[in-house]
């Protein structure tokens, strides 16, 4: 997995994030917890734009270099995990999931601050590796 930051902004109580890695890639979300969730997602459809029209996918910054680069008043920065830049990401797989475990799915990938998306990846990848 690979790790971006994202710089987070704050504005009447809603909440953006763009990737200084990837201009153009921004989204938003209602609280801090939704955002996360919202940037992990962002991050996986843009990578897989990427891929999809072979397009190179940019290693991670260094942090000193996002810090200079990008000195924004009023904006911290977030981790977003769950992301392999390897290989592209697939736009949709069906599953077939019972709606009460698929709750509790959700219920803790927004613990984690993850899509449910990234959360089921580290799930399985965890599992396999056991």
């Amino acid at each position: 997995m690979t790790e971006y930051i994202a710089f987070v902004f704050e504005e009447n109580g809603k909440f953006g994030a763009a990737f200084p890695d990837f201009p153009g890639c921004i989204t938003a979300g209602d609280s801090r917890e939704e955002l996360a969730a919202m940037a992990s997602e962002a991050l996986l459809a843009h990578i897989a734009l990427l891929h999809e029209y072979r397009e190179d996918i940019a290693p991670p910054s260094p942090l000193p270099r996002i810090v200079e680069e990008f000195n924004t008043s009023g904006a911290t920065g977030m981790l977003v995990v769950g992301v392999s830049n390897t290989k592209p990401a697939v736009r949709q797989v069906n599953i077939l999931v019972p709606e009460a475990e698929l709750k509790r799915i959700d219920a803790q990938a927004k613990k984690t601050g993850l899509s449910r998306s990234a959360f089921l990846v580290q799930a399985a990848l965890k599992e396999i590796r056991t």
